[in-house]
C-alpha cells in the first residue's frame, strides 16, 4: 500500500436543509445554482475532490433551532486554506 500526504484535513459544516437554496432568505440576493451545487464545483475546481457525510450530525442554535448538518471534508495544502475560508465567508449570506 501506498500513502501520500495530500496535505491538511479541514471540515466544515454546512445546514442540510439551507443547501438546496437559491435565495438569501429576506433579501433580493439571488443565485441560479443551489448551494450544494456551489460548494460541490467550488471544492472539485480548487481541491480535486471531497468527502461529504450526512446523518445524525446535528447543529443546535440560540433560538432553540437546530438543523441536521452535511459534514464536508477536504485536503488543503498552503494557500488553499485561504481560499477556502474566503469561499465558505462568501456563501454564509445564502445560509
Amino acid at each position: 500500500m501506498f500513502v501520500e500526504q495530500i496535505g491538511t484535513r479541514v471540515r466544515f459544516l454546512v445546514p442540510s436543509r439551507k443547501v438546496f437554496r437559491t435565495r438569501v432568505p429576506n433579501t433580493e440576493i439571488a443565485t441560479d445554482l443551489q448551494i450544494v451545487k456551489l460548494i460541490h464545483d467550488f471544492l472539485m475546481r480548487n481541491f480535486g475532490g471531497f468527502t461529504m457525510t450526512s446523518g445524525n450530525i446535528n447543529g443546535y442554535f440560540q433560538d432553540n433551532e437546530y438543523d441536521e448538518h452535511r459534514e464536508y471534508q477536504v485536503a488543503v495544502k498552503g494557500k488553499n486554506l485561504i481560499t477556502l475560508q474566503e469561499f465558505l465567508a462568501e456563501i454564509c449570506v445564502y445560509i
